[in-house]
């Protein structure tokens, strides 16, 4: 079956066309003026449509064709052309598609095939509309609101009503909530890290043995292994094994009465004197501290300030006169350390801050 376009012009080639007596041999003299049928049934049609006025032309071994125009290729669907002449030879049918333009374009041409939507959820959408979601409702699109929300989502997302209430407090209020133990211990997840390490400090902080918290090798008054004030008092009180001959000043005036003290007793004043400072010295753990402290004048630590002010004071520095462009280059004209640009404006010379590298 052939296909044509809907409501435009196909020259066919129907045939063959054969002598009525033998039905083989090719017959070339057939005219539509002169047969006894040329018509055409249209699509869903009750009665032939005549077309012995159209060109017909004979090309070869009793094939011709034939111009139909856009007046018999009106109707979409299938078509049937039928020519018949029973003095010159047997009847010759040709069923042809005709197709809406759209869809020929589309099949054999650049257009795109139209597939609007007529039904939404088993309901008739208006032209050119397709409607919202509708809560507790299938079908439809979600909106978005002013502050980019979508609406029309249905659902628990733990303990959240919809997603309308998903605010970064709210979802960082559930993953804290949420139970890591047994929920969340696959291995190698963040879960299963989280509980080692929840279990390893409980494990620490609930030891009453003194020395084992502290990290003191049983009584040969090792350093405590950098223990912080947080970490001895993590718990409101302590209990003392060996309390013989040991006094503080106070209202507590024996170790007997210790374990009723809490650490914000303990840690009450801002600071702390130490009476006995005989070959005290910081860690290394406190030194590492006061040098990665980001000083007053910016983000930087006291170690990278003090750097940087050495260099300034100590290294090459290079000015383009033409520029202004300034370089801070290491001993020995190396590698360059920083880069600013200095201005002369006759009144007042001005310098960029420094770019480090």
């Amino acid at each position: 079956m052939q296909e044509v376009k809907e409501d435009a012009g196909a020259t066919i080639l129907i045939g063959p066309f054969v002598d009525e007596a033998d039905g083989v041999t090719p017959i070339s003299n057939v005219t539509l003026s002169g047969a006894d049928a040329a018509e055409i049934m249209k699509h869903d049609g009750s009665t032939f449509v005549d077309i012995s006025s159209l060109t017909f032309s004979h090309k070869q071994d009793g094939w011709y064709t034939l111009a139909l125009t856009s007046s018999e290729l009106d109707t979409p669907g299938r078509a049937t052309v039928v020519i018949s002449d029973a003095d010159l030879c047997l009847p010759v049918w040709k069923d042809l598609m005709v197709l809406p333009a759209n869809v020929w374009d589309s099949k054999y041409g650049t257009d795109k095939l139209e597939v609007d939507i007529v039904q939404c959820g088993g309901s008739a959408v208006a032209a050119g509309a397709i409607p919202n979601a509708a809560a507790g409702g299938n079908g439809g699109l979600g909106t978005v609101d002013a502050s980019n929300r979508i609406a029309g989502i249905q659902g628990t997302k733990s303990s959240l009503d919809d997603l309308n209430d998903l605010t970064s407090a709210n979802v960082g209020d559930a993953v804290w909530d949420e139970v890591i133990e047994t929920a969340h211990e696959t291995d190698q997840t963040a879960g299963e890290h989280l509980n080692a390490l929840a279990k390893n400090i409980l494990a620490r902080t609930n030891n009453q043995n003194l020395n084992a918290l502290l990290g003191v090798d049983d009584e040969a008054g090792e350093d405590l292994a950098g223990q912080t004030a947080e970490e001895v008092w993590v718990e409101a009180t302590r209990a003392l094994t060996d309390k013989a001959g040991f006094t503080i000043s106070g209202t507590k005036t024996t170790l007997d009465d210790l374990n009723d003290i809490l650490a914000t007793d303990v840690w009450a004043a801002g600071t702390r004197s130490l009476t006995d400072k005989a070959d005290f010295a910081l860690s290394a753990t406190a030194v590492d501290a006061i040098w990665d402290n980001t000083s007053a004048l910016g983000a930087l630590d006291f170690g990278t300030l003090l750097e940087r002010a050495f260099q300034l004071l100590n290294n090459r520095l290079e000015v383009t006169d033409a520029s202004g462009n300034a370089s801070l280059k290491a001993l020995g004209n190396g590698a360059e350390i920083a880069t600013s640009n200095i201005q002369d404006n006759d009144t007042l010379t001005d310098r960029d801050e420094w770019s480090w590298t």
